[in-house]
């Protein structure tokens, strides 16, 4: 039990390690645009995890940002996790907005495009932009929740034409570092944690 104990405090460390150094590490670029990298943070505010509070965390993912320089990170928010936030969440939002970095368009109710009409997928969409009119300016960006864009051609293209009339671009993702699967892993044993960490050729497809 000890041996385990020791082995998954090793992890939590490296996974704490890993979160302040690729923040300062990625917003590094060389001279030009084509160095730059966009760093965001999905379903803002996120609940409370096994190593840090809701609080905590939005604390040193701002500061670790600040210390690094960087500015216009987005934070895309669920507007739906407020309701079990509460004021904290609120505040959270609050601070994301007030500082260098930016709010943006996660939709209400994280909707999985392929389960939902296009038309309800935007008003969800509008639900979002209406409670987060509350927190000042936003940044023009919608994510798709669980970055699906739909698996019709039809369906795709209503909501990407609801969008455009919104004003709104595609958030998309090019690098996805799976930090949204770390609080399930922690909370799990840890050689159940290790087999899906570190099993060869195993691919991870799971996602927050």
């Amino acid at each position: 039990m000890a041996a385990g104990s020791n082995s998954l405090a090793r992890l939590m460390r490296a996974l704490l390690i890993a979160l302040t150094v690729l923040l300062p590490v990625s917003s590094v670029h060389a001279d030009g645009p084509s160095k730059r990298i966009a760093l965001t943070f999905d379903d803002a505010p996120r609940s409370d995890g096994p190593l840090l509070t809701g609080a905590e965390r939005a604390e040193r993912l701002l500061k670790a940002l600040d210390d690094a320089g960087v500015e216009g990170a987005m934070f895309f928010a669920t507007t739906n996790h407020l309701a079990n936030a509460g004021e904290e969440g609120i505040q959270r939002l609050q601070a994301y907005g007030a500082s260098p970095q930016v709010l943006a368009n996660h939709s209400h109710r994280h909707l999985w495009l392929h389960r939902n009409s296009a038309d309800d997928y935007l008003a969800d969409i509008d639900e979002a932009t209406e409670r987060l009119a509350e927190f000042g300016e936003t940044a023009p960006f919608f994510r798709y929740p669980f970055l699906d864009e739909g698996r019709d051609v039809a369906k795709r293209d209503a909501v990407r034409k609801g969008l455009e009339e919104r004003g709104l671009r595609n958030g998309y993702v090019t690098v996805d570092n799976y930090t949204g699967t770390w609080p399930a892993c922690l909370a799990k044993p840890f050689g159940k944690i290790r087999s899906r960490i570190w099993q060869p050729g195993r691919a991870r497809t799971s996602r927050s």
